[in-house]
């Protein structure tokens, strides 16, 4: 399947004006880039392309860029002003070519090569499903449920972490889960609450 948009290369190699050591910049929008957690492994299409998220055109979206041609291709359709926020992981499946993302109570699935978007399970009512990242067999995808706290406390915690020192105090319940290969069902692995410790098994979509 055909990107939703495809944008000209935006590269640029410059040299470092302290150590004169060459840099290749890979996207010169002017808007947010954001490239993939030292952690996660954005890597995919034998290496040849790296995701990233970006919020060109006033929408946050998936985006992946051919590295050696610098063609960028558009990989999610969100609208400017889509809410609730979306939050990409970049963490391709070693296995398979798809990656994982959270919105809302929702996680979600993009296969990187048709772009099919499928729902993988919605959290229980009063809480949020982050993370998205996807265990070294590929079998796994591990993420967290929090207590939904939007009622209570304002925040913005992609880049300037308003409301995090208030979310904090509350101690809002929370776990880890992991979501079986086939989505059958979601476990949960380290209830941090009371709240949390009564839900053993969510069933998915």
């Amino acid at each position: 399947m055909k990107a939703y948009k495809t944008f000209a290369s935006e590269k640029r190699t410059f040299k470092d004006r302290i150590t004169g050591a060459n840099i290749t910049q890979l996207t010169g929008y002017l808007g947010h880039s954001f490239h993939t957690y030292f952690t996660n492994n954005g890597w995919y299409d034998g290496n040849r392309r790296l995701l990233f998220t970006s919020d060109r055109d006033n929408a946050t979206n998936l985006f992946s860029i051919q590295v050696e041609s610098g063609e960028i291709s558009q990989l999610t359709d969100f609208e400017p002003g889509s809410r609730p926020t979306v939050r990409f992981t970049n963490d391709v499946n070693p296995k398979r070519p798809e990656v994982y993302y959270a919105i809302g109570r929702e996680m979600r699935a993009v296969n990187l090569k048709t772009l099919e978007d499928r729902l993988l399970f919605k959290v229980p009512d009063g809480f949020n499903a982050k993370g998205g990242n996807v265990g070294a067999d590929g079998q796994y995808m591990y993420g967290a449920l929090m207590e939904d706290l939007s009622d209570r406390i304002y925040t913005d915690l992609k880049a300037s972490y308003i409301g995090m020192k208030e979310i904090s105090s509350i101690r809002p319940g929370c776990c880890a889960c992991m979501m079986a290969a086939s989505f059958t069902a979601t476990t949960i692995l380290i209830p941090v609450s009371p709240q949390m410790a009564r839900r053993s098994c969510i069933t998915a979509m």
